[in-house]
């Protein structure tokens, strides 16, 4: 490997065991302008491991230690965090920060320090606590916390556990007699590509009219964007920004144009789109990674604070899939031009002619996510 010299933000430390977790930390925080030394993308086979670890301990201001019960009982990870904590004892410049991964008992010296807690989270919550947890300063959400109790004098956690008894509706997809219209904000139905890379747009749209007042969506832009950047859609570093147009909403972030947004039309119609995962040899379609993604999403869509009506058709669409391959998400940065197989195809469009109604998206996401995902799949497989 050619020899660094810039000093990075942030060298990963984890056991190979979590690697996937580690890829994914250092994706998501280098899309947040950070720059990161990780072991399975920068140190490259017939380099020295002993030294390529210690230039990478030099070259990091900062440590991440990717925390399991594997991280924890390897001999080899306790030099990798033990010496950006002897850097820095108090803690005061944030040397050394733990992000737990898999339930574990921090033992000794590690405990002293605060971590990032990532168990059980899915995955646009686990990114927004990731970023706010590394990002300077206080705490403090954006949003208001939610009011702890009600009425009655039940607390919030009294209220999850009644909710959490109650089964699941079904997921009652039914059939739409004539597709209904989606407003595409990244899928052509002409076909033309968007610059920005693969991207995943998911459409619902009102089975019965559900106009939303113009008042209504011009207040709409703060709202979106808090919700937005808990799902994980924005980032907690970017400036987004809301546009109102005669149509309705869109909330976008600044500096990715079309690769990340959210809209609300003037018929009701919510949508929210993202870039799938990628390297430089393009993106990759990979049903399980994406599942919890569109899941979030959808999710997202149904938390924005306007009229329910009671059904919606789904409509979802892959944009600018010319250099799109099946495979895993977790390969990316390590393939090769052999084993890359081109979709040669533009956008692919699943029409709004399945409905499902509004308790099922709130409280089947899940289910609905893998329906749509598994569509997808099969259109990319014709």
């Amino acid at each position: 490997m050619p020899q660094q010299s810039s000093i990075k933000d942030f060298f990963i430390s984890y056991n190979h065991n979590n690697e996937q977790w580690a890829t994914w930390i250092a994706w998501h925080l280098e899309q947040a302008d950070y720059s990161c030394i990780i072991q399975a993308w920068d140190f490259r086979p017939g380099a020295n491991f002993v030294l390529e670890m210690q230039q990478a301990a030099t070259l990091a201001e900062r440590t991440i230690a990717v925390l399991s019960p594997a991280y924890l009982e390897s001999l080899f990870t306790a030099p990798e965090w033990a010496a950006p904590f002897a850097d820095d004892p108090t803690g005061q410049l944030r040397k050394l920060v733990p992000v737990r991964v898999e339930n574990c008992e921090i033992p000794g010296l590690l405990k002293q320090i605060v971590y990032i807690d990532l168990v059980g989270l899915p995955p646009g919550q686990a990114l927004t606590k990731l970023l706010a947890g590394l990002e300077p300063g206080r705490a403090k959400p954006v949003a208001p916390p939610p009011f702890p109790g009600n009425a009655s004098g039940e607390t919030q956690s009294m209220q999850s556990h009644k909710q959490s008894t109650i089964p699941r509706p079904h997921v009652d997809w039914q059939p739409v007699e004539d597709a209904l219209a989606v407003t595409w904000f990244r899928v052509s139905k002409t076909g033309s590509s968007y610059a920005g890379g693969a991207t995943l747009e998911v459409g619902l749209v009102p089975v019965e009219s559900a106009p939303v007042e113009a008042r209504r969506l011009r207040d709409l832009g703060g709202s979106m964007i808090d919700l937005g950047r808990q799902a994980g859609i924005f980032m907690m570093t970017q400036a987004v920004q809301a546009d109102v147009h005669p149509e309705g909403i869109v909330v976008r972030s600044d500096d990715r144009g079309d690769g990340m947004g959210m809209a609300v039309t003037r018929g009701g119609q919510r949508s929210a789109w993202f870039r799938l995962p990628h390297d430089s040899m393009g993106a990759v379609f990979d049903a399980k990674d994406l599942v919890p993604r569109v899941a979030a999403v959808v999710q997202l869509l149904m938390q924005i604070p306007v009229m329910k009506p009671g059904r919606f058709a789904v409509g979802a669409g892959l944009a600018s899939i010319s250099m799109l391959t099946e495979g895993e998400a977790n390969v990316l940065g390590r393939r090769n031009s052999a084993s890359m197989m081109y979709t040669g195809r533009r956008d692919i469009i699943l029409a709004a002619d399945q409905s499902v109604s509004s308790s099922a998206l709130t409280a089947s996401t899940h289910e609905v996510a893998e329906e749509v995902v598994a569509r997808l799949e099969l259109e990319l497989r014709r």
